[in-house]
């Protein structure tokens, strides 16, 4: 089984979690919050499209946290496919391109 908190310990120290924001597109995960504080928890069902208020909320999110730090990052975890992390770096790509452009 592959481990969230396994793989990020490998590229980061536990100095630098702080710099991490970890979005979960899936069910909700005791694992993740467990080895960082910083999960923000969106469950979307695995057959539907996000609605757009969550896409929205999730790009203002993203983009409130990269503009406070260089050295802050956001990693999107998602079980069972990636169309839900497709469809959130699509409107997150579009988001930016409006809003920073």
């Amino acid at each position: 089984m592959f481990s969230v908190p396994r793989c990020l310990s490998g590229f980061v120290s536990n100095n630098t979690l702080i710099y991490l924001q970890i979005i979960n597109l899936s069910g909700v995960s005791r694992i993740l919050e467990q080895n960082n504080p910083q999960v923000l928890e969106f469950g979307f069902p695995p057959t539907l499209a996000p609605s757009l208020e969550a896409l929205c909320t999730i790009c203002r999110m993203v983009a409130s946290w990269v503009q406070t730090s260089a050295e802050h990052v956001v990693v999107f975890h998602c079980n069972g496919g990636i169309d839900r992390l497709a469809c959130v770096l699509a409107a997150y790509i579009n988001y930016s391109a409006i809003y920073d452009g």
